[in-house]
């Protein structure tokens, strides 16, 4: 617990948090800002191919028979995929197409519409046993009204596109949870490096406060910030021990040459002391 206080009181922790927290708000600012932007460009392509797919229908009921039509109508609805097709008689009676049930304003009213559907079986429509229930779903769609009467129904599910969605989701925030992660690792590996260097400068200078002023701080060959700080205080150190060597050197000079008058001083001084006594 100790050393997990000393690493975050480190700069290094700090900075590394402070990062990671900047990420992670601007992954999730730019993973809303993915999400939403390919839901629009989804959606805008489902409304392209609801509206070709309608224009190639018109062009079929101008140019072709009735029997074309329904005929391409049954045949692509019948296909696997995202489409929602139906096709009723003039009154919106059903006809054929993998929708069972339409509103009805959807059928009165041309235009773009939005509702939930029940998607048939082709198989149970057939004849053949199917045991698959029918599918549900909810789907943007375009009804028209055609030359001939009949009203046609041309949508996209939209599970797919909230699949798709979900998939980016889902892969963004693991990749946050991975760089966290990482950052983390990353954070705590660096903040260990950098007290390890530091302890070594402290231990250094514990063992010149000591008295051993021959003790210099280790220099690495990695010559990044801490070399040149233990360079200069190595440089330091050296000027230190060279004064204190040329003070050691004074004193002892002054010692020796005070240690003549100094005993002449005393020995005189013992002559006076024993003449007084007698």
């Amino acid at each position: 617990m100790n050393r997990f206080v000393q690493l975050w009181r480190t700069s290094t922790v700090r900075l590394t948090a402070t990062f990671i927290l900047i990420f992670v708000i601007f992954a999730i600012l730019l993973l809303a800002f993915i999400g939403w932007q390919s839901s629009v460009q989804i959606q805008r392509q489902q409304s392209d191919d609801i509206d070709r797919e309608v224009r190639l229908f018109q062009r079929m009921d101008a140019n072709q028979s009735i029997r074309a039509l329904a005929f391409a109508v049954e045949r692509i609805s019948r296909q696997p995929g995202p489409g929602v097709y139906y096709l009723g008689d003039a009154t919106g009676q059903y006809l054929l197409g993998n929708m069972t049930d339409v509103p009805p304003e959807v059928l009165i009213t041309p235009g773009v519409y939005s509702f939930a559907y029940e998607r048939s079986n082709p198989l149970a429509e057939s004849g053949l046993p199917d045991i698959r229930p029918p599918r549900s779903g909810y789907a943007p769609v375009r009804s028209v009204e055609l030359s001939n009467g009949l009203r046609l129904v041309v949508g996209r599910d939209v599970v797919e596109r909230r699949g798709y969605s979900a998939i980016i989701i889902q892969s963004f925030m693991f990749g946050v949870l991975g760089i966290i992660l990482f950052s983390l690792i990353a954070g705590g590996v660096t903040a260990r490096r950098v007290l390890r260097r530091i302890d070594t400068i402290r231990d250094t200078s514990t063992k010149i406060m000591s008295g051993n002023l021959s003790e210099r701080i280790p220099i690495t060959k990695r010559q990044d910030e801490f070399d040149g700080l233990a360079t200069n205080l190595n440089a330091m150190l050296d000027r230190i021990e060279a004064l204190l060597q040329g003070l050691k050197e004074v004193t002892d000079n002054v010692a020796h040459d005070l240690k003549t008058p100094l005993t002449r001083l005393r020995n005189r001084s013992r002559v006076g002391t024993a003449r007084r006594r007698q």
